[in-house]
């Protein structure tokens, strides 16, 4: 799926993003069609080669129909369950947490 480990915060993010489609009903062309771009943007935003940032995550939530508010919400909950030391990687401190 992408570079990082199963335990990095933005792997999490990209598995949601995966399952939100999926759940919806939606293929990646059919998301693309509704938000306006091509099936390759969602494919790189899916692997992790586009990085996606708030706005855009809650753009494709309602792209999607999904309330946004209950996206974000579960996301914070599959972050909780991360060990803290898979923060640090994001600030590029350990090459992988323990």
């Amino acid at each position: 799926m992408s570079g990082f480990s199963e335990r990095h915060p933005y792997s999490v993010l990209l598995t949601h993003l995966r399952r939100m489609r999926l759940e919806s009903g939606l293929t990646q062309v059919e998301l693309a069609k509704a938000w306006g771009t091509s099936q390759a943007v969602i494919s790189k935003i899916e692997r992790g080669e586009r990085r996606l940032d708030l706005v855009e995550f809650i753009s494709l939530c309602r792209a999607m129909g999904l309330p946004e508010q209950e996206q974000l919400s579960q996301l914070l909950v599959d972050f909780d369950a991360l060990p803290a030391r898979s923060w640090l990687l994001l600030r590029g401190i350990s090459s992988e947490p323990e």
